[in-house]
């Protein structure tokens, strides 16, 4: 493997930080990377699997609160029911409603 060259290889340095040095062939090279660079990659690859843990508890919750959305849409049709044919939310309606989506009955 050749040395590492700044004035040959400074041209050289990959979009990762580190020091592509040597070829072998084709498709082969060896990388070389400081301690520091090799810390900063883990660092970014740590933040990349942080963020996308957290997209999907994003998307769990997002589904959670879909689900509550769409209960609540089932909800209100059933409090509202009659009112495009000349019925009304009463407080009746509305007592009804909070004693049977809660526990103890609302209390």
């Amino acid at each position: 493997m050749a040395e590492y060259n700044p004035d040959v290889d400074r041209g050289k340095v990959m979009a990762d930080g580190c020091r592509d040095i040597d070829y072998h062939g084709l498709h082969e090279f060896t990388v070389v990377c400081s301690l520091k660079e090799y810390r900063d990659l883990v660092e970014t690859k740590e933040r990349y699997v942080s963020r996308i843990d957290e997209v999907i508890r994003l998307k769990a919750e997002v589904a959670d609160l879909n689900a509550e959305i769409e209960r609540l849409k089932g909800e209100i049709n059933r409090l509202t029911f009659g009112t495009a044919k000349g019925g009304k939310v009463t407080a009746e309606r509305v007592a009804e409603w909070i004693n049977s989506s809660t526990p103890n009955g609302g209390e």
